[in-house]
């Protein structure tokens, strides 16, 4: 079956308003008010107040959508967060709210819903005629912005899908194909931050394949959310990822470094340093099952060389020789 052959190496061509959100609402948030919500496990929304006026904030896991709302309902900032740091601080701010929360709290507000919000914002800077350009200081988060943009838009997708597949079939973030679930996990899979693409090096590794490489916890988090969602399309699309293709992840690992050295060039302390994640040294890709085996094998094999022969054995040397 041809969808087998199927690999995951789209990232998201965002064409709406980006932008940092204003700091002095940020700094104005009160925390005497807060609710946390989650919706269909994968997007998760917070209300708080700023001031007078009320600030939602929704996010899928790769953006941030910030709206500041006045007590009548009307929009009064907003912004997109593409910031991977912020996203990810954001998501772990939530998934412990939701934690400490005492009872399960649905927020019926637009505001709260990651279409309609991205949808609103965009309204809105364009009625205000605000620049879409992407306003940071961060170089970093430049960089990752190109990348996505960069990735692969269309290709061959699995029959039902517009994410699952080399590229992606989609005209904008909210469409989804008739597999709907099946096609949200490919998406949110093609939002990992940390990927090395085919035939290009990152994280000081060089990708020779010709399918991209992920972290191993966005593959983790493809293979949880593929097994929830358990129908044909699902389950073909798994065994095309991790079983045909087997395609490898990879790991950060702290490598011991060289901190000062002798005057003679020998080193005197070592360290591990902590590095940022685009920084990180390079990754450790994990082998496959039939490599792993072979590998158990050979040291089996050694170790049995190495044992001492019994008493039988030697007796049966000597008479031999």
């Amino acid at each position: 079956m041809w969808s087998v052959f199927f690999i995951f190496l789209s990232y998201l061509d965002r064409n709406f308003v980006k932008g940092d959100f204003l700091s002095r609402d940020l700094d104005a948030e009160k925390e005497s008010k807060e609710m946390f919500s989650m919706l269909n496990g994968t997007f998760c929304a917070k209300m708080s107040t700023v001031g007078e006026n009320f600030l939602y904030q929704v996010s899928d896991g790769a953006e941030v959508v910030r709206s500041v709302v006045s007590p009548s309902g009307k929009l009064v900032n907003c912004s997109v967060i593409v910031n991977q740091m912020q996203v990810k601080s954001f998501m772990h701010e939530c998934r412990l709210g939701l934690k400490e929360q005492r009872a399960a709290r649905q927020l019926e507000t637009r505001f709260a819903r990651m279409n309609e919000a991205k949808l609103m914002c965009r309204e809105f800077k364009q009625r205000s005629g605000r620049s879409d350009r992407v306003e940071t200081d961060d170089s970093d988060d430049s960089a990752l912005q190109n990348k996505v943009l960069k990735r692969s838009k269309r290709g061959f997708t699995y029959p039902g899908t517009l994410w699952c597949g080399a590229g992606n079939m989609a005209d904008n973030y909210d469409q989804l194909g008739n597999f709907a679930e099946t096609d949200s996990c490919c998406r949110t899979h093609d939002h990992c931050p940390h990927v090395i693409h085919a035939f290009s090096s990152n994280y000081g590794h060089t990708n020779f394949k010709w399918h991209s490489i992920c972290h191993c916890d966005c593959d983790n988090t493809l293979k949880d959310c593929l097994r929830k969602v358990n129908d044909t399309s699902s389950r073909v699309v798994g065994q095309a990822f991790f079983n045909v293709i087997g395609v490898p992840c990879f790991e950060f690992a702290y490598e011991e470094q060289c901190a000062e050295r002798h005057w003679y060039g020998l080193t005197s302390s070592r360290s591990s340093p902590l590095s940022p994640p685009l920084k990180a040294p390079p990754p450790t890709l994990k082998k496959t099952r039939r490599k792993a085996q072979r590998r158990r094998r050979g040291r089996t094999l050694e170790r049995r060389r190495k044992q001492p022969r019994s008493k039988k054995e030697k007796e049966r040397g000597g008479r031999e020789s």
